[in-house]
């Protein structure tokens, strides 16, 4: 039987699956994973079905160097490698209420289907809609009457007899009404003078 000094170790070169014929760095892993919890597995070298079990789990369970996700193919590429060997932290569902949440609403969806089915709609889906609609056009009337006041000020400024020079520029542009385009009468009356 190989045997395996202590970690950390440096990746073998090759992704580890099943059937593969590294014997030390395989045993080195089921050491690691039984360690991890992620086990029981067998030490015996030999890359199997409990030993791809136990690999889906850890990765399944902890992150990478950088913290984000491990890919959960039951393969030991390099990244599964580092966090093996490496630093590497356990994804504490406890402490995370975003992510708990996020679990029992995935939860709660198990087992609900699309009605009719590839439709991507259901009773949920359109209680969810309607929802979404009504705030929508609440908050559009909300902005229709702020602009329905805006427009009636200006209606009554220009009704007060206040020069175009003096109505304050449009608020998208920033140009005043009588400059939006300066030298267009005088260019528009050149061509009526040459026909």
């Amino acid at each position: 039987m190989p045997t395996v000094d202590s970690f950390p170790l440096a990746f073998p070169g090759r992704a580890l699956k099943p059937g593969a014929g590294e014997p030390e760095a395989v045993l080195a892993v089921q050491r690691r994973l039984n360690a991890a919890g992620c086990g029981p597995v067998v030490e015996s070298g030999r890359f199997g079905e409990p030993t791809t079990i136990a690999v889906k789990r850890f990765q399944m369970r902890f992150t990478d160097a950088d913290g984000l996700p491990l890919k959960v193919d039951g393969i030991v590429g390099p990244i599964t490698w580092a966090a093996l060997f490496g630093i590497s932290q356990a994804i504490d569902e406890t402490d995370e209420p975003l992510l708990k949440a996020a679990l029992q609403q995935a939860a709660d969806e198990i087992g609900v289907l699309e009605a009719p089915p590839g439709s991507n709609r259901g009773p949920r889906v359109d209680t969810y809609l309607r929802s979404v609609l009504s705030q929508v056009r609440a908050a559009s009337r909300g902005a229709l009457r702020s602009c329905t006041s805006a427009s009636m000020k200006r209606a009554r400024r220009g009704a007060a007899g206040i020069r175009s020079s003096e109505r304050p520029a449009c608020s998208s542009t920033g140009i005043a009404p009588s400059s939006a385009a300066p030298g267009a009468s005088r260019a528009r009356k050149q061509r009526r003078d040459l026909n």
